[in-house]
Formats: structure tokens, sequence, C-alpha cells
């Protein structure tokens, strides 16, 4: 799992010299944090019957 890659890497030699093993999932969970967000938005905006903006 991503948490589990995150952990393999919270060690300070693996953290100065083999960055790549916790930059990319790092990276990917938060791209998928904030896709996740953009989805619920649109989602309320679409189907929030008191929403005024359309």
């Amino acid at each position: 799992t991503w948490g589990n890659l995150l952990t393999g890497a919270n060690n300070s030699i693996v953290i100065q010299q083999y960055w790549w093993r916790w930059v990319f999932p790092a990276a990917i969970f938060g791209m998928c944090t904030i896709c996740i967000n953009l989805i619920g938005d649109g989602l309320r905006d679409a189907m929030d019957p008191k929403s005024t903006e359309r």
C-alpha cells in the first residue's frame, strides 16, 4: 500500500540517498487527494438543489 511505501522510506539515509522511495508515493497520494476533493466539489455543485449557481 502507499502507507507501507512511505513507512519504508522513514529513514534519514533513505530520505537523503533514495529520495524516489518517498517522493513518488507522496506525490501520487497528494494528487489523488486533490482529485477526490475536486470530484466531490463537482458532484455537490451538480446535485445540490439549493445551489443557485448553475
